[in-house]
């Protein structure tokens, strides 16, 4: 049996390349997706309550202050 042979055989008995790394990645981090969703939700919601709090506290309620500290913090989360 040759090279190619050998890997004819190894795929049909395994799967191609990407169905293994799937699995692979999902049995190594099984929640990975869920935990960075959880995270992102989170930590968007801790920047709007930052942003609302900071603002409360000074008494006032601008909302082109409101916008541009949302943005400033979305745009450092997407980085």
């Amino acid at each position: 049996m040759n090279e190619k042979e050998a890997e004819w055989e190894v795929m049909e008995r395994f799967g191609s390349e990407r169905e293994i790394g799937c699995q692979l990645q999902q049995s190594i981090f099984p929640y990975r997706k869920e935990l960075m969703l959880t995270l992102s939700v989170a930590s968007f919601f801790l920047s709007v309550c930052t942003c609302f709090c900071c603002l409360l506290r000074r008494k006032y309620m601008l909302a082109g202050s409101f916008y541009l500290c949302l943005f400033i913090h979305c745009s450092l989360l997407s980085l």
